[in-house]
């Protein structure tokens, strides 16, 4: 039984209640949720402002960093990461922050276009964050990458409690119908960012709370769940990949109303309720060890640190307060004493890296490190440029440009990075809003319309009007009239203006040689031309109508190629051609093109054109290929850039979105990369700059946002090497071949054994998951493939679906595994397992052994070129909390190097501190 579990049962025999130690009063609305992770308090409140504080002895919690409005509608939920470097919040919103834990600086932004409010947040390993929603679905985040892993749609009604069981194999929802289920994990990350799969449920139970489940917990293999009916659930997880199960526990009764908060840790439930009380479960004997009278009015949230020293209770009273569980004081200390060269170094100087002169953290960061971020975007630049909203947004390598409702158009210069922006022009000129703005090929001309009827012709930089034009001025000659909704130029000479009216038409004015001539090219639409659009070499216009038809036409000839009547329900706001399509050319002489539009509907599509020269002319034909729920209402923007695989998108929901293409044969899909708030007025127009990577926001306030957008590459962080041994695919799987089987020091494993093992891993399908949950023979079995012959020397029973594996691994390779590299392979098997699985009392654990960043016992050291030290998991969520990988989190100086090696000399003081016996039996559990 642990030791924290005897103390207090023998408290509890003797009546020795708990002590209230301080009272923390708050100053706006209630604690709606709380989060302790060592001397750090994270408070969400109800009027969706998150608070962090930090414990100084003889003080108690000390206000340290306070985010107003971090959320509408109130916060519901806050979680520090494992190593408790980031804060995680979620509120009505929808949309889950995830938050430097030392500063609350603003990393990532997770919010899905329609997502409801967030009830409950869990994290996963690898850096995986999973947020429960009001609408009945469970989201699954990559929070470095800012990018929508999975989507799961768990229940019919809203999921008010998440636990991750076994180290993230298991995921238990419970939802306000009263419905817990228990899904395996894995499963829920393969359903895919638009839920295309349902998983099956392990467990599945419909009435586990009389009139629904507020709130659930979990620590290990055991969860626990509250309802309204009073009670506390217990459910219990076990088995191996491919036979695992769930099942029901005790149920734990004693409040006399609805369970509001839980949590749990090392075999102690604490629970708080509508009853006033809080109250202290034995998890092992079921039984209530305390009763805490804690408030005036109900409680909101319970907080339980991993030491079980004291409990934290908030509550409707608006108050929060800390209860002594044992020998907890107001003079504690809950920050160990720490000797920073004990960390260094450790008797392994080998390989470590020079630091650069010394420089100052701030300076190395640069100011804009303090910016928000979101989605993986950092703001680089803001500021209000309007007195009316932006409308719309054109941009080159060098300038940017903004039309707004106030009739003005600016001009910028940004060629020397988005902190060299400034403004160069600024022209009036419309007498009504202007919606338009397009640059001409060689970025020396800028095109404006609005709704005064004109369009615009502009010099860059200066701002000066070259020419004009009227819609209606070429009325007699069939050209449109009315105000224009959008306006483009040719991307090929000769110079021409591509015009969407209001009466329904599309016309096209030459503007250079016979200035004043029009064509028009569509007329008729039931009701006016919204959006219009060039192909990337002007044989084509796309034209946008308000009633939701799209046209293709061919601009020299006028003449319709091809149509689709109900392209968007509710209308077509926004239309652009890719500069260069997707879609592979046939051996024919069709031409393919990429059209992106978007709509009322809150809907992003993706079109391929297909234009064929005939005998009797041009013809086309419009297919669409994807189709994404892109916002939460209507889509006002979408804007392409680059290669024609980066897409932006800006909707009425104040976000503006970031999408890239992904092409497998024929499947084409959209992922998004980063997600941008465009702030409370909301986000009008947005465009890709891709050219430096940037993001330009215009909102209805008249503001201009510049976001620096993460690269694309960092979707893919679930391969990479750092993430944890749950996440791992054949890359993580190898680089720990490499480090602790084949490559370590004195390991003696020849170059054609490394080969095999890597062979057979790859043949095998080896992956993280496996390597922790099948059995330790079938772990095995993944390296060692065929009975008899291949496995190791052990009455072998491996499972019947790793036995034929090796009819693709290159056959008689295998037969070049030692028994010695056998025994070491088959020993850090164990050891990843145990460090995996096992709760390691770090009571005992010497200083030495711990990371200097959270203290916490080591399992995985690794040695970074500033010579101490650390957690892997933990030092790379610290580079990421931080935004500076290359900067130590000891030293604060840049390190030439962010690579990082294992400690193996540490790793084997580690190892006999546990008194690890390695493999010497061959004997498997």
């Amino acid at each position: 039984m642990y030791n924290a579990l005897q103390t207090l049962s023998s408290s509890h025999n003797t009546q020795m209640e708990p002590e209230l130690v301080t009272t923390l009063r708050m100053r706006r609305g209630e604690a709606a949720c709380a989060d302790v992770c060592r001397e750090r308090l994270a408070l969400g409140c109800g009027d969706g402002s998150v608070l962090l504080l930090r414990w100084q002895a003889g003080l108690g919690w000390v206000e340290a960093a306070e985010r107003r409005c971090a959320h509408r509608y109130g916060a519901a939920a806050a979680a520090f990461s494992p190593a408790g470097l980031l804060l995680a919040t979620a509120g009505g919103d929808g949309a889950a922050r995830v938050w430097a834990a030392a500063d609350l600086a603003a990393r990532r932004e997770l919010a899905a276009p329609q997502a409801t409010a967030v009830r409950a947040l869990a994290w996963a390993p690898g850096a995986r964050l999973v947020a429960a929603h009001e609408d009945g679905g469970v989201r699954v985040w990559r929070a470095r990458a800012g990018a929508l892993l999975a989507v799961l749609r768990a229940h019919y009604d809203a999921v008010r409690g998440l636990a991750l069981l076994a180290r993230g194999a298991f995921l238990l929802t419970a939802a306000a119908d009263g419905v817990v289920k228990v899904y395996n994990f894995d499963d829920v990350c393969r359903a895919g960012p638009e839920g295309d799969s349902e998983p099956a449920p392990l467990l599945w139970e419909k009435s586990a709370h009389d009139l629904g489940a507020l709130c659930a917990d979990g620590a290990g293999a055991v969860a626990a769940t509250g309802g309204y009916d009073g009670r506390v659930r217990l459910w219990h997880v076990a088995g191996e990949e491919g036979e695992r199960s769930a099942h029901e526990g005790r149920t734990l009764r004693g409040h006399a109303g609805a369970v509001t908060a839980l949590r749990l840790g090392r075999g102690v439930l604490a629970s708080g309720a509508l009853d006033r009380t809080a109250r202290l479960w034995s998890v092992p004997a079921g039984a209530c060890l305390r009763v805490l009278h804690a408030h005036s009015r109900y409680l909101t949230c319970v907080a339980l640190p991993a030491n079980l020293r004291f409990i934290i209770t908030g509550s409707n009273d608006k108050t929060v307060r800390v209860w002594s569980l044992g020998d907890f004081s107001l003079d504690s200390s809950l920050q160990p004493p720490c000797s920073p060269l004990s960390h260094f170094a450790l008797g392994d100087l080998e390989g470590i890296a020079p630091l650069d002169e010394v420089e100052d953290a701030h300076e190395v960061a640069g100011e804009g490190a303090a910016e928000p971020r979101a989605g993986g975007a950092r703001r680089v630049w803001a500021e209000r440029v309007h007195d009316g909203p932006v409308n719309c947004i054109a941009a080159t390598d060098e300038y940017l440009a903004t039309c707004s409702s106030d009739g003005t158009v600016n001009i910028y210069a940004c060629g020397g990075g988005a902190a060299a922006v400034r403004q160069v022009a600024a022209a009036r000129a419309h007498a009504y809003p202007a919606l338009a703005a397009h640059f001409d090929a060689s970025g020396r001309l800028l095109l404006s319309a609005g709704l005064d009827g004109r369009a615009v012709l502009l010099d860059v930089p200066s701002g000066i009007e070259v020419a004009s034009v009227h819609a209606s001025a070429g009325q007699a000659e069939g050209a449109g009239g009315g105000g224009v909704r959008d306006a483009r130029l040719a991307p090929a000479p000769p110079l021409r203006a591509l015009l969407a009216t209001d009466d329904g038409n599309a016309v096209i004015w030459t503007l250079d040689g016979n200035l004043g001539e029009s064509t028009l090219v569509s007329g008729g639409l039931e009701d006016s031309a919204t959006c219009c659009a060039w192909t990337s070499d002007a044989r084509a216009v796309a034209l946008g109508a308000a009633t939701g038809e799209l046209r293709v036409l061919a601009p020299r000839a006028p003449a319709l190629l091809c149509q689709q009547p109900d392209a968007h329900d509710l209308g077509i706001l926004s239309c652009d051609f890719a500069s260069t399509s997707i879609f592979r050319t046939s051996e024919d002489t069709s031409a393919y093109y990429t059209l992106a539009t978007g709509g009322r509907d809150a809907l992003v599509k993706l079109w391929r054109l297909k234009l064929t020269e005939q005998e009797k002319g041009l013809t086309g034909s419009l297919e669409l290929y994807r189709s994404v729920s892109a916002h939460e209402g209507a889509v006002q923007c979408v804007r392409w850039g680059g290669d024609g695989r980066a897409l932006a998108s800006g909707g009425a929901d104040r976000w503006a979105r970031v999408w890239t293409l992904h092409t497998d044969k024929d499947h084409v899909e959209l992922r998004a990369l980063a997600t941008v708030s465009a702030g409370g007025a909301g986000g009008a127009a947005a465009v890709a700059l891709p050219a430096r990577g940037l993001l330009a926001v215009g909102a209805l306030d008249g503001s201009l946002a510049l976001w620096q957008l993460p690269e694309q590459g960092s979707l893919q962080d679930a391969n990479e090497e750092d993430a944890a041994p749950r996440c791992w695919e054949l890359a993580g799987v190898t680089r720990w071949l490499h480090q602790y089987v084949t490559r370590c020091p004195g390991s003696g494993v020849s170059a054609r054994e490394e080969a095999a093992l890597e062979g057979r891993a790859r043949a095998s399908g080896a992956s993280g998951a496996l390597l922790l949950d099948t059995s330790l023979r079938g772990a095995a079995a993944l390296f060692a493939l065929r009975c008899g012959t291949y496995c190791l020397p052990v009455a072998c029973r491996c499972a019947q679906k790793y036995e034929d594996v090796d009819q693709n691994s290159g056959g008689d390779e295998s037969n070049e595994i030692s028994a010695s590299t056998r025994r070491r392979l088959l020993d850090e098997l164990r050891w990843l397992r145990k460090l995996h699985y096992d709760d390691l009392d770090q009571a005992e654990v010497p200083h030495e052994l711990r990371c200097p960043l959270t203290h916490g016992a080591l399992r995985e050291p690794v040695r970074a070129p500033d010579g101490y030290t650390y957690e892997r998991a933990s030092l790379l969520e610290h580079r990421f909390a931080a935004d500076a990988p290359d900067i130590s989190p000891m030293t604060q100086r840049r390190l030439h190097s962010t690579q990082l090696s294992p400690n193996y000399r540490l790793r084997d003081q580690l190892r006999k501190f546990y008194g690890w016996n390695s493999t010497t039996d061959d004997s498997t559990e």
